[in-house]
């Protein structure tokens, strides 16, 4: 989707070659993902897009995506901004003093794994020390932009959220 709206686009190999062919086999995986490990991994990725466009370099995930995107955002030199959705990093990598890009954070309201009041909290301490962050919480549950899974897509609010990040990326990757 995003190539399609003229990004170009690389989603890194955080799992070393290693792919799940289900959901237990995708949980394991992310469980046994180091952080550390994922931001050298997103760092030489950023690094080689920027290399062979010439361009800014946004990151943006969903779910534990999300959470890697605030985590590059907190830890990684050379992006231009991310656009984290539903997704909460490690303590450690959720510190609103080192945010070194802006952020356009989306949240569901109904999420008990990916809470709203942690991310407010969040956009709060980064105003106050100085950074950007837009928040924006949908009516809707976790996962609301999950299109091939009827039980927790929302086709309106995925739209809204969709949107409001185009707009972001194109402002702050121009």
């Amino acid at each position: 989707r995003f190539a399609a709206e003229g990004f170009t686009v690389l989603a890194p190999d955080l799992y070393d070659g290693r792919v799940a062919t289900d959901g237990a086999g995708a949980g394991a995986l992310m469980q046994a993902m180091k952080t550390e490990r994922a931001m050298e991994i997103v760092a030489a990725a950023s690094a080689e897009l920027a290399r062979r466009t010439g361009r800014k370099v946004g990151v943006t995930g969903f779910c534990m995506g999300g959470a890697l995107a605030f985590a590059a955002a907190t830890s990684l030199d050379g992006i231009a901004c991310a656009v984290p959705f539903y997704g909460i990093p490690r303590a450690d990598y959720f510190d609103a003093t080192k945010v070194r890009c802006p952020i356009q954070a989306h949240f569901a309201k109904e999420d008990d794994w990916a809470q709203p009041d942690r991310a407010r909290a969040f956009a709060d301490a980064v105003t106050r020390h100085g950074g950007a962050m837009e928040l924006h919480v949908y009516d809707a549950g976790h996962a609301f932009m999950r299109e091939g899974d009827p039980s927790v897509y929302s086709a309106e609010q995925s739209a809204i959220a969709w949107s409001r990040s185009l707009a972001y990326l194109h402002a702050h990757l121009a």
